[in-house]
C-alpha cells in the first residue's frame, strides 16, 4: 500500500502545552461541553517516568483551548501512543502503548481507570505501534492498528481484526489481516523515521494534529471527511 499524498491539518495549528511532557500522542472525542459551547477530547501523552502525565482533557472552543489533568487509577502505563472511543459504550475507550498492550478505560470525571488489558495480535518482530483506530458497522467492530516502519527496507505495517470484548471487558481480536505501508514522503534515504522522532522532541511536540506519516491517520481523516 502506497500512501497517496501528505496529509495536513485543516486550519491552525492549536497549542495546549509548553514543554515535551504535555505532547499528545493520541486523541479521542468525548462530546460536547456541559454548556454547549464546546467539545472535550480525551488526549494520552507517551510519557515513560513515575508521576509524569498519562491522560488529560483538552476542551476546545472557538479562539481557546483549556487542558485539564485526568488520574490514572493503578499502575502508569509507559509510552501511550493512541487512544479510541468505544463505540456504543460512553465513558469507555480503548488506549494503546507502543509496545502493542491495548488498555481498555472508563473515564469518570476527571479519572481513568483500566477496566482490562491485552496484547495485541500478530505482533511483528520490532513492531513499533503509533496508533489504533475502530469502526462499527452492522453492529460489529473491526480495529486497526500499525507500526511505524523504519525506513526503506522496513515499510510501516497496517493491521486490521475484528474485535469483540469479553464480558470481564478485555479485547478479544479475530482473525488478522495486514498490509505494508509506504509514506510518499520524504524520499531522500528513508528518513521518515528520524523526522517523525525529530517532530515528536521537537518545539512542536505540545501542539496537538495529524501525524503526516502513520497509515491509520491517514485512513482516519478520510473516514471523519465522509461521516
Amino acid at each position: 500500500m502506497l500512501g497517496s499524498g501528505p496529509a495536513g491539518a485543516d486550519g491552525a495549528w492549536q497549542k495546549v502545552g509548553g514543554d515535551a511532557r504535555s505532547g499528545v500522542s493520541g486523541l479521542a472525542y468525548e462530546g460536547r461541553t456541559a454548556d454547549g459551547s464546546g467539545v472535550d477530547l480525551l488526549a494520552v501523552h507517551d510519557n515513560k517516568r513515575t508521576g509524569q502525565q498519562r491522560l488529560s482533557r483538552i476542551t476546545h472552543r472557538d479562539g481557546s483551548d483549556s487542558v485539564s489533568p485526568l488520574t490514572w487509577v493503578g499502575a502508569e502505563r509507559v509510552d501511550l501512543e493512541a487512544v479510541e472511543a468505544i463505540p456504543g459504550a460512553p465513558g469507555e475507550y480503548v488506549a494503546l502503548a507502543a509496545r502493542g498492550i491495548v488498555y481498555r478505560l472508563k473515564v469518570d470525571g476527571s479519572a481513568a481507570t483500566v477496566v482490562e488489558y491485552a496484547p495485541l495480535p500478530a505482533i511483528g518482530e520490532g513492531d513499533d505501534f503509533e496508533s489504533f483506530a475502530l469502526v462499527a458497522q452492522n453492529g460489529k467492530l473491526a480495529a486497526l492498528w500499525a507500526d511505524r516502519g523504519a525506513g526503506p527496507d522496513r515499510p510501516a505495517t497496517l493491521y486490521a481484526a475484528p474485535l469483540t470484548f469479553a464480558a470481564w471487558g478485555q479485547a478479544l481480536f479475530g482473525a488478522v489481516t495486514r498490509w505494508p505501508y509506504r509514506a510518499p514522503y520524504p524520499v531522500d534515504g528513508g528518513t521518515l523515521r528520524a523526522r517523525t522522532r525529530q517532530y515528536e522532541e521537537g518545539p512542536h511536540r505540545e501542539r496537538w494534529g495529524p501525524s503526516t506519516s502513520c497509515p491509520v491517520r491517514h485512513w482516519r481523516r478520510i473516514r471523519d471527511s465522509n461521516s
